[in-house]
């Protein structure tokens, strides 16, 4: 849920109250940023107050088009095996592993001793699996970073994380 507890969802067509939470802070960087001389008038998907001049919403689909993404569903556990995601999850004895099956399934590679990192290590890459864990200790402040077109990472991500932390009293 948010700051003013109103659970935080969406419909079968991705619309509801997270989308609107996730363009909340998009809308708010925005506005600062012009507020500081930036000027955002290139930005077509930024619908204005005509009187003040402000950004009050934004065009999703316009937005999206305009970070795009860099990858492609599948793409972080390459079935070359050679991105730094694979690279993650190497050992001592082999740079890179997959970590997914379907990647280690498609392997294109000539190496035929394809590993899949066991399920340990990818749940500890997802902090989601530690916030509030009376198991874990957690760290007192985080620092999520996140740019306003970045196209590696969903802008869903830092804000679930963001959101749990803060839920949690972080």
């Amino acid at each position: 849920h948010d700051s003013m507890g109103r659970v935080l969802k969406l419909d079968k067509n991705g619309n509801g109250t997270f989308k609107n939470y996730v363009k909340a802070f998009i809308i708010d960087a925005a506005n600062k940023a012009q507020a500081k001389g930036t000027d955002l008038s290139k930005h077509t998907y930024f619908v204005r107050d005509n009187k003040t001049g402000t950004i009050k919403d934004i065009n999703w689909e316009a937005y999206n088009h305009f970070v795009s993404r860099s990858k492609a569903p599948g793409a972080f556990d390459s079935r070359a095996n050679d991105t730094g995601e694979n690279n993650l999850f190497g050992t001592s004895t082999t740079d890179n592993n997959h970590f997914t099956i379907t990647a280690a399934l498609h392997d294109t590679t000539s190496n035929q001793d394809v590993y899949v990192e066991n399920a340990k290590i990818v749940t500890m890459m997802n902090p989601m699996n530690y916030l509030g864990s009376p198991a874990a200790t957690n760290a007192r402040y985080y620092r999520i970073r996140y740019g306003t077109a970045d196209s590696n990472t969903s802008v869903a991500i830092p804000l679930i994380v963001g959101t749990r932390a803060q839920n949690l009293g972080y």
